[in-house]
């Protein structure tokens, strides 16, 4: 079987620090995480934190990416439990400034994974 990428953008191997918070509506409760991307495009991140979190739920992202720093709304699109005890979220972007997208559509220029 062969696997199929199905990315829509080019995405660039990172290693930057990100803050996650993720708002439970109903109670008010916050979940937030510090950690690490492992990459990054204009239409997301993967993430790896230490806290879990819903899937499918909105969160706030802080991302440190060269010397800027990007917030964004985003979606946790899928959640993967590392043997580390980690936790891996694809968190798919769906609000962000427009000079942000620019400034990543241009830091992953060049440096994008082969497809």
């Amino acid at each position: 079987m062969v696997s199929q990428n199905r990315r829509r953008m080019p995405r660039a191997l990172t290693n930057h620090l990100a803050h996650v918070v993720q708002e439970n509506i109903e109670t008010g409760e916050r979940t937030e995480t510090l950690g690490k991307t492992a990459d990054v495009s204009e239409s997301g991140i993967r993430f790896h934190g230490r806290k879990m979190f819903d899937p499918y739920q909105h969160v706030e992202i802080c991302l440190a990416l060269g010397d800027s720093l990007i917030e964004a709304r985003g979606a946790v699109r899928h959640l993967t439990i590392n043997k580390r005890g980690t936790v891996a979220l694809g968190i798919e972007f769906i609000d962000m400034p427009d000079n942000d997208k620019r400034f990543i559509r241009n830091y992953c220029f060049g440096r994008a994974i082969p497809v």
